[in-house]
């Protein structure tokens, strides 16, 4: 009798355990997702001490792939090639933003040739390259690449200015 009695109260305590996980993590998303907002709201308004614009990457919500590399190019010169470890994947895929550069873009208009190599969750390979057209002016710039994509189809590069 007194081990029918332990599993229950286990099994209640289990249940209720899951109950608080599973509404946690619908909180800790929205957490997450204002916690990107004020990165990014806080960079803006960081005083113009430093005159260097930057550039981030982001996954959209529901993006599965797992990158391989990225490399960028501004106006046809080489800026980064950068290879990615799953840990930085998961990162990615659980929110989060990577500041791939700080740099002083030239004022005007300008092109950022984006290449990014990697996997779909079937194990499909994807290599792209998009253009990223941009105009500086004398305000500090941050561009938030962003990569998406539905179920196994490589991923889409899209783009925000702030």
């Amino acid at each position: 009798m007194r081990l029918a009695y332990r599993l229950l109260v286990v099994s209640l305590l289990l249940s209720m355990t899951g109950v608080c996980f599973a509404g946690t993590h619908t909180d800790l998303d929205r957490r997450l997702q204002s916690l990107k907002s004020s990165f990014v709201e806080s960079a803006q308004q960081v005083p113009v001490r430093s005159n260097k614009d930057r550039i981030l990457l982001g996954f959209t919500e529901k993006t599965t792939i797992s990158l391989q590399s990225i490399s960028l190019s501004l106006n046809g010169q080489k800026l980064l090639q950068h290879a990615y470890q799953e840990n930085e994947n998961i990162s990615l895929r659980e929110g989060g933003i990577q500041p791939l550069l700080d740099l002083k873009l030239p004022l005007g208009k300008s092109q950022i040739l984006v290449s990014y190599t990697g996997q779909t969750p079937d194990g499909k390979a994807f290599e792209q390259t998009s253009k990223v057209s941009i105009s500086k002016s004398n305000v500090r710039k941050i561009i938030e690449l962003t990569l998406s994509n539905k179920a196994n189809s490589a991923p889409r590069l899209g783009k925000q200015e702030h």
